[in-house]
Protein backbone atom coordinates (compact mmCIF):
# COMPACT_ATOMS: atom_id res chain seq x y z
CA UNK A 1 0.00 0.00 0.00
CA UNK A 2 1.82 3.52 -1.24
CA UNK A 3 1.01 6.37 1.60
CA UNK A 4 1.80 9.84 1.30
CA UNK A 5 5.27 10.83 2.60
CA UNK A 6 3.64 12.70 5.19
CA UNK A 7 2.39 9.72 6.49
CA UNK A 8 5.43 9.65 8.67
CA UNK A 9 7.87 12.07 10.38
CA UNK A 10 11.48 10.63 11.00
CA UNK A 11 12.49 13.32 13.20
CA UNK A 12 11.67 13.48 17.17
CA UNK A 13 9.54 15.81 18.54
CA UNK A 14 9.16 17.00 22.16
CA UNK A 15 6.99 13.86 23.65
CA UNK A 16 6.21 16.48 26.70
CA UNK A 17 3.35 17.47 23.61
CA UNK A 18 2.53 13.85 22.45
CA UNK A 19 0.56 10.93 23.87
CA UNK A 20 1.15 8.08 25.87
CA UNK A 21 0.92 4.42 24.17
CA UNK A 22 -2.57 3.71 26.09
CA UNK A 23 -3.51 6.94 25.11
CA UNK A 24 -3.15 6.46 21.64
CA UNK A 25 -4.55 3.26 21.99
CA UNK A 26 -7.80 4.65 23.20
CA UNK A 27 -7.66 6.95 20.68
CA UNK A 28 -7.73 4.41 17.64
CA UNK A 29 -10.41 2.85 20.08
CA UNK A 30 -12.98 5.41 19.37
CA UNK A 31 -12.72 4.74 15.68
CA UNK A 32 -13.31 0.94 15.62
CA UNK A 33 -15.98 -0.18 14.17
CA UNK A 34 -18.37 -2.49 16.10
CA UNK A 35 -18.18 -5.42 14.08
CA UNK A 36 -19.02 -9.22 15.26
CA UNK A 37 -16.33 -12.04 14.32
CA UNK A 38 -17.21 -14.44 12.11
CA UNK A 39 -17.38 -18.72 12.53
CA UNK A 40 -14.20 -20.25 13.21
CA UNK A 41 -13.80 -23.80 12.47
CA UNK A 42 -10.09 -23.91 11.21
CA UNK A 43 -7.05 -21.88 10.99
CA UNK A 44 -8.12 -20.67 7.62
CA UNK A 45 -11.02 -18.71 9.01
CA UNK A 46 -9.09 -16.50 10.75
CA UNK A 47 -9.05 -14.69 7.58
CA UNK A 48 -12.86 -13.57 7.04
CA UNK A 49 -12.21 -9.78 6.89
CA UNK A 50 -14.17 -8.74 10.07
CA UNK A 51 -11.89 -11.92 12.10
CA UNK A 52 -8.41 -10.30 10.80
CA UNK A 53 -9.50 -7.12 12.02
CA UNK A 54 -10.34 -8.67 15.51
CA UNK A 55 -6.99 -10.93 15.68
CA UNK A 56 -5.33 -6.98 15.16
CA UNK A 57 -6.96 -5.79 18.39
CA UNK A 58 -5.96 -9.17 19.81
CA UNK A 59 -2.04 -8.61 18.93
CA UNK A 60 -1.93 -5.10 19.68
CA UNK A 61 -3.92 -5.07 23.23
CA UNK A 62 -1.87 -8.01 24.33
CA UNK A 63 1.74 -8.21 24.10
CA UNK A 64 0.70 -12.30 22.73
CA UNK A 65 2.95 -14.36 21.75
CA UNK A 66 3.64 -16.61 18.74
CA UNK A 67 3.33 -19.43 20.49
CA UNK A 68 -0.06 -18.54 22.14
CA UNK A 69 -1.50 -17.22 18.94
CA UNK A 70 -0.62 -20.86 17.16
CA UNK A 71 -2.30 -22.31 20.26
CA UNK A 72 -5.16 -20.21 19.80
CA UNK A 73 -5.39 -20.56 15.92
CA UNK A 74 -4.65 -24.68 16.34
CA UNK A 75 -8.39 -24.51 18.59
CA UNK A 76 -10.88 -23.43 16.80
CA UNK A 77 -13.47 -22.75 19.72
CA UNK A 78 -10.68 -20.90 21.78
CA UNK A 79 -9.59 -18.26 19.03
CA UNK A 80 -13.54 -17.80 18.41
CA UNK A 81 -13.54 -16.59 22.34
CA UNK A 82 -11.01 -14.51 21.93
CA UNK A 83 -12.34 -12.79 18.84
CA UNK A 84 -15.76 -12.31 20.86
CA UNK A 85 -13.49 -10.59 23.90
CA UNK A 86 -12.03 -8.46 20.96
CA UNK A 87 -15.81 -7.11 19.71
CA UNK A 88 -15.25 -3.14 19.87
CA UNK A 89 -17.08 -1.63 23.14
CA UNK A 90 -18.90 1.50 22.86
CA UNK A 91 -16.48 4.28 23.19
CA UNK A 92 -17.42 6.77 26.25
CA UNK A 93 -16.24 10.36 25.06
CA UNK A 94 -15.43 11.71 28.45
CA UNK A 95 -13.23 8.67 28.75
CA UNK A 96 -10.96 9.83 25.75
CA UNK A 97 -7.67 11.68 26.27
CA UNK A 98 -7.93 15.47 24.97
CA UNK A 99 -6.91 16.14 21.68
CA UNK A 100 -4.33 18.91 21.06
CA UNK A 101 -4.53 21.65 18.76
CA UNK A 102 -8.03 22.67 19.15
CA UNK A 103 -9.45 19.29 17.40
CA UNK A 104 -12.18 16.59 18.48
CA UNK A 105 -12.74 13.29 17.79
CA UNK A 106 -15.49 14.69 15.15
CA UNK A 107 -12.94 15.92 13.16
CA UNK A 108 -11.78 14.15 9.64
CA UNK A 109 -10.03 11.56 10.63
CA UNK A 110 -7.44 12.94 8.40
CA UNK A 111 -7.11 15.91 10.54
CA UNK A 112 -6.42 14.03 13.62
CA UNK A 113 -3.96 11.71 12.26
CA UNK A 114 -2.35 15.08 10.86
CA UNK A 115 -2.05 16.41 14.41
CA UNK A 116 -1.06 12.67 15.72
CA UNK A 117 2.00 13.05 13.38
CA UNK A 118 3.11 16.58 14.84
CA UNK A 119 2.93 14.96 18.33
CA UNK A 120 4.99 11.63 17.19
CA UNK A 121 7.27 12.48 15.06
CA UNK A 122 8.98 9.04 15.86
CA UNK A 123 5.51 6.98 14.96
CA UNK A 124 4.14 5.97 11.64
CA UNK A 125 0.84 7.29 11.41
CA UNK A 126 -1.87 6.91 8.61
CA UNK A 127 -5.27 6.47 7.42
CA UNK A 128 -7.19 5.52 4.37
CA UNK A 129 -11.39 4.73 4.22
CA UNK A 130 -12.24 4.17 7.81
CA UNK A 131 -9.06 2.65 8.73
CA UNK A 132 -6.35 4.16 11.21
CA UNK A 133 -3.29 2.63 11.98
CA UNK A 134 -0.58 4.06 14.17
CA UNK A 135 2.83 2.45 15.17
CA UNK A 136 6.70 3.17 16.05
CA UNK A 137 9.26 2.98 13.65
CA UNK A 138 12.63 0.80 14.02
CA UNK A 139 15.28 0.79 11.49
CA UNK A 140 15.82 -2.28 9.67
CA UNK A 141 18.42 -3.65 7.16
CA UNK A 142 17.57 -6.18 4.84
CA UNK A 143 19.76 -8.72 3.19
CA UNK A 144 18.70 -10.68 -0.07
CA UNK A 145 20.64 -13.61 -1.00
CA UNK A 146 22.23 -12.05 -3.74
CA UNK A 147 23.90 -9.46 -1.04
CA UNK A 148 21.64 -6.54 -1.81
CA UNK A 149 20.85 -4.63 0.95
CA UNK A 150 17.62 -2.76 1.14
CA UNK A 151 16.78 -0.18 4.90
CA UNK A 152 13.11 -0.65 5.61
CA UNK A 153 11.18 0.68 8.32
CA UNK A 154 9.84 -2.11 11.22
CA UNK A 155 6.37 -1.33 12.80
CA UNK A 156 6.03 -2.16 16.55
CA UNK A 157 3.49 -1.31 19.12
CA UNK A 158 0.42 -0.74 16.99
CA UNK A 159 -2.76 1.24 17.29
CA UNK A 160 -5.07 0.71 15.02
CA UNK A 161 -8.78 0.97 13.77
CA UNK A 162 -10.42 -1.55 10.70
CA UNK A 163 -6.79 -2.51 9.93
CA UNK A 164 -6.84 -6.03 8.72
CA UNK A 165 -4.12 -8.26 10.31
CA UNK A 166 -2.84 -9.79 7.22
CA UNK A 167 -1.87 -6.64 5.73
CA UNK A 168 1.80 -6.32 5.66
CA UNK A 169 2.67 -2.96 4.32
CA UNK A 170 3.17 0.59 3.31
CA UNK A 171 5.47 2.30 0.92
CA UNK A 172 6.03 5.95 0.18
CA UNK A 173 6.30 8.42 -3.19
CA UNK A 174 9.87 8.81 -1.89
CA UNK A 175 10.72 5.05 -2.04
CA UNK A 176 11.14 4.15 1.78
CA UNK A 177 9.11 1.07 3.02
CA UNK A 178 7.36 -0.10 6.36
CA UNK A 179 6.77 -3.45 7.28
CA UNK A 180 4.32 -5.04 10.11
CA UNK A 181 6.25 -6.97 12.86
CA UNK A 182 2.65 -8.70 13.65
CA UNK A 183 2.08 -9.34 10.27
CA UNK A 184 5.49 -11.45 10.50
CA UNK A 185 3.76 -13.06 13.79
CA UNK A 186 0.89 -14.18 12.42
CA UNK A 187 1.91 -15.59 9.10
CA UNK A 188 4.63 -17.18 11.42
CA UNK A 189 1.89 -19.04 14.08
CA UNK A 190 -0.27 -19.66 10.72
CA UNK A 191 2.92 -21.95 9.79
CA UNK A 192 3.20 -23.19 13.52
CA UNK A 193 -0.76 -24.21 13.39
CA UNK A 194 -0.67 -25.92 10.08
CA UNK A 195 2.48 -27.44 9.17
CA UNK A 196 1.37 -30.67 9.07
CA UNK A 197 -1.82 -30.15 7.33
CA UNK A 198 -1.20 -32.21 3.88
CA UNK A 199 -1.45 -28.46 1.76
CA UNK A 200 1.41 -27.99 2.95
CA UNK A 201 3.32 -31.14 2.49
CA UNK A 202 5.13 -29.80 -1.07
CA UNK A 203 6.85 -27.40 1.21
CA UNK A 204 8.52 -28.87 4.28
CA UNK A 205 11.76 -28.76 3.26
CA UNK A 206 11.49 -25.27 3.03
CA UNK A 207 10.33 -24.30 6.26
CA UNK A 208 13.70 -23.46 7.62
CA UNK A 209 14.80 -19.68 6.62
CA UNK A 210 10.96 -19.32 5.68
CA UNK A 211 10.56 -15.74 8.02
CA UNK A 212 13.70 -14.22 6.22
CA UNK A 213 12.40 -15.01 2.67
CA UNK A 214 9.35 -13.98 3.89
CA UNK A 215 10.94 -10.38 4.75
CA UNK A 216 12.17 -10.04 1.35
CA UNK A 217 8.78 -10.92 -0.09
CA UNK A 218 6.93 -8.52 1.48
CA UNK A 219 9.97 -5.93 0.61
CA UNK A 220 9.71 -6.46 -2.98
CA UNK A 221 5.98 -5.95 -3.09
CA UNK A 222 6.91 -2.68 -1.32
CA UNK A 223 9.65 -1.39 -3.52
CA UNK A 224 7.95 -2.97 -6.93
CA UNK A 225 4.73 -1.12 -6.39
CA UNK A 226 6.58 2.29 -5.56
CA UNK A 227 8.94 1.62 -8.51
CA UNK A 228 5.29 1.40 -10.65
CA UNK A 229 3.87 4.58 -8.85
CA UNK A 230 6.47 6.38 -9.86
CA UNK A 231 5.95 5.46 -13.64
CA UNK A 232 2.95 6.49 -13.24
CA UNK A 233 0.99 3.42 -13.47
CA UNK A 234 -2.43 3.68 -12.50
CA UNK A 235 -3.67 2.12 -9.44
CA UNK A 236 -7.39 2.88 -9.31
CA UNK A 237 -8.69 -0.80 -10.38
CA UNK A 238 -6.92 -2.58 -7.36
CA UNK A 239 -7.24 -6.13 -8.14
CA UNK A 240 -5.82 -5.76 -11.54
CA UNK A 241 -2.88 -3.42 -10.38
CA UNK A 242 -1.83 -5.70 -7.12
CA UNK A 243 -1.32 -8.66 -9.57
CA UNK A 244 0.23 -6.35 -11.61
CA UNK A 245 2.67 -5.49 -8.80
CA UNK A 246 3.01 -8.70 -7.83
CA UNK A 247 4.23 -10.10 -11.08
CA UNK A 248 6.98 -7.37 -11.00
CA UNK A 249 7.93 -8.17 -7.90
CA UNK A 250 8.45 -12.32 -8.47
CA UNK A 251 10.85 -11.42 -11.65
CA UNK A 252 12.66 -9.20 -8.55
CA UNK A 253 12.60 -11.68 -6.13
CA UNK A 254 13.87 -14.18 -8.69
CA UNK A 255 17.00 -11.75 -9.67
CA UNK A 256 17.51 -11.81 -5.53
CA UNK A 257 17.20 -15.13 -5.42
CA UNK A 258 14.70 -15.50 -3.28
CA UNK A 259 13.44 -19.43 -3.63
CA UNK A 260 10.08 -19.91 -5.56
CA UNK A 261 8.94 -22.44 -3.12
CA UNK A 262 9.47 -19.58 -0.11
CA UNK A 263 6.99 -17.28 -2.16
CA UNK A 264 4.13 -19.97 -3.34
CA UNK A 265 4.22 -21.01 0.96
CA UNK A 266 4.40 -16.89 1.42
CA UNK A 267 0.60 -16.80 -0.54
CA UNK A 268 -0.59 -20.23 0.30
CA UNK A 269 -0.70 -19.19 4.04
CA UNK A 270 -2.17 -15.23 3.14
CA UNK A 271 -4.50 -16.32 0.79
CA UNK A 272 -8.24 -15.89 2.34
CA UNK A 273 -11.90 -15.92 0.73
CA UNK A 274 -12.09 -12.05 0.82
CA UNK A 275 -12.66 -10.84 -2.91
CA UNK A 276 -10.22 -8.42 -2.60
CA UNK A 277 -7.52 -10.78 -1.47
CA UNK A 278 -4.46 -10.29 -3.78
CA UNK A 279 -2.69 -13.53 -2.61
CA UNK A 280 -5.60 -15.42 -4.03
CA UNK A 281 -5.24 -14.02 -7.24
CA UNK A 282 -1.69 -14.31 -7.39
CA UNK A 283 -1.70 -18.51 -6.74
CA UNK A 284 -4.53 -18.20 -9.41
CA UNK A 285 -2.94 -16.11 -11.96
CA UNK A 286 0.69 -17.41 -11.77
CA UNK A 287 -1.19 -21.22 -12.00
CA UNK A 288 0.36 -22.04 -8.73
CA UNK A 289 -0.35 -25.81 -7.85
CA UNK A 290 -1.06 -26.66 -4.11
Amino acid sequence: MIRPESDFIYERNSERFGYTQDELSRIAGFFRTPIQPRPVHSAYDIKEPNNQILLSYIISGKKIHRKELADLLGHPEKMYKALQNAVPAKVDLDSLPDLKQGRDYFWPMSEITGQLRVMHGDCFVCNWDDSLFIAKIKPQIYSFPDGDEYTYGLLTDEASANVHALLFGFGTMQGKAFLRKSFFDVMMALLESQKDDAYLAPHRDYLDGFEEAMKGICLSHELCEMKLVKEGYPSNEFMHYETLVEKVSRGFLEKKGVAREHYLLFHKLRAGPDEHDVSSQVLSSFNFKA
